[in-house]
């Protein structure tokens, strides 16, 4: 599992991936988890609604015991799994000499321009949705911009 993570937070466009990781935590009964994957995976591909299947079973009769109450992850789980795929998506720096330190960017949008400059793009796709999920406007569309590039590659 820790390898598909790996995987998909290099190559974020790939649905068919988090489609298969969202069923192997549906199996495991990590359903907040299964609901993230999906989620994922319908953003890349509204087409396919796995998401919306997936909740329509959560929804529906599971086990026999009649209709089960079922509420998506909150705000918080969707910021922390995000920011665990944009920890993974991260390239390690290498420590340089003393003359080529590292410039932080205060402010995370100029950051994640600069991530794109960089051809970092898994992780300026992640920084990005986990902003938009925090409720940064101007990160869903750098969000949306990335999501339809990785789209075509």
């Amino acid at each position: 599992m820790d390898l598909s993570r790996l995987v998909l937070a290099q190559r974020p466009s790939n649905h068919e991936a988090w489609t298969s990781l969202g069923r192997m935590h549906e199996r495991r009964g990590e359903y907040s988890d299964a609901w993230l994957c999906y989620d994922q995976a319908q953003s890349f591909f509204p087409g396919k609604p796995v998401r919306d299947d997936f909740r329509s079973r959560m929804e529906g009769d599971m086990d026999g015991l009649g209709k089960t109450t079922w509420n998506p992850p909150g705000i918080s789980q969707r910021v922390d799994f995000l920011r665990k795929m944009e920890d993974m998506a991260s390239l390690e720096i290498e420590e340089g000499d003393e003359d080529t330190g590292v410039i932080e960017i205060e402010d995370p949008l100029s950051f994640i321009e600069q991530l794109i400059v960089e051809e970092r793009f898994s992780e300026a796709f992640f920084k990005s949705r986990r902003l938009a999920a925090e409720g940064n406007d101007g990160a869903l569309e750098i969000y949306e911009k990335l999501r339809k590039r990785m789209e075509v590659e």
